[in-house]
């Protein structure tokens, strides 16, 4: 598991995927609602939840789709880095794992350390992607 320590780029935002395996309970599903649901005014946005490998294709697809790569398969061949997260993705959800991706504003360092410290809590059941 790769938990950031900093930030490395100019932007005003750091994306965060984590991967949780869903146990049912009600302290995981707040912390997946809460993480999802979110944001600010500022650079923290809503994000998005997916478990299965449908609701993974869509979301790369709206996400990432571009005037030349407008099918799925035409985006990961295009780009090797996201081929590299879908494929890492994918391989969690096939373990039972749901995905949250959410991108948070530098100036929310609560809901960064939040997210940092909730998924060290749950040891291999979660994972923290390093995105940047």
């Amino acid at each position: 598991m790769k938990f950031r320590k900093g930030f490395v780029t100019n932007s005003s935002s750091s994306s965060f995927i984590v991967a949780v395996k869903d146990d049912g309970s009600e302290t995981l599903n707040a912390f997946m609602k809460a993480f999802v649901d979110s944001e600010d005014y500022n650079e923290t946005r809503k994000g998005h939840s997916y478990k299965t490998k449908e609701e993974l294709d869509k979301y790369y697809v709206e996400n990432f789709k571009s005037s030349r790569c407008k099918t799925l398969e035409e985006i990961l061949e295009d780009d090797e880095y996201l081929e590299k997260q879908y494929n890492k993705e994918l391989e969690c959800i096939e373990k039972g794992f749901v995905i949250l991706t959410k991108d948070i504003g530098y100036g929310n360092d609560g809901l960064t350390s939040f997210v940092s410290i909730f998924a060290e809590s749950l040891g291999e059941n979660a994972i923290l992607f390093d995105t940047d």
